[in-house]
């Protein structure tokens, strides 16, 4: 399989597993903890994936997560 249909594959996944996290009512410190990690793994690859400036990336997650404002993310 070529590299970017892996990363691809990879970034669906943490997207599906931040989306899981996003709609879960248990937000423990350690959960919000873990849901930033995954944001910031999926920022850095899009960046590497696009070729993209990694704020750009990290900004474009962050539209599309915090639309409805339930988790506000220490890291943006």
């Amino acid at each position: 399989m070529h590299k970017k249909s892996q990363v691809n594959l990879y970034i669906k996944a943490l997207s599906a597993q931040i989306n899981i996290m996003k709609n879960s009512h248990d937000i423990s410190e350690k959960n919000e903890e873990q849901f930033n990690k995954l944001l910031i793994k999926k920022a850095i690859l899009i960046k590497i994936n696009n070729r993209k400036p990694l704020l750009s990336a990290l900004n474009q997650i962050k539209r599309k997560l915090f639309k409805e404002e339930k988790l506000i993310c220490d890291y943006f």
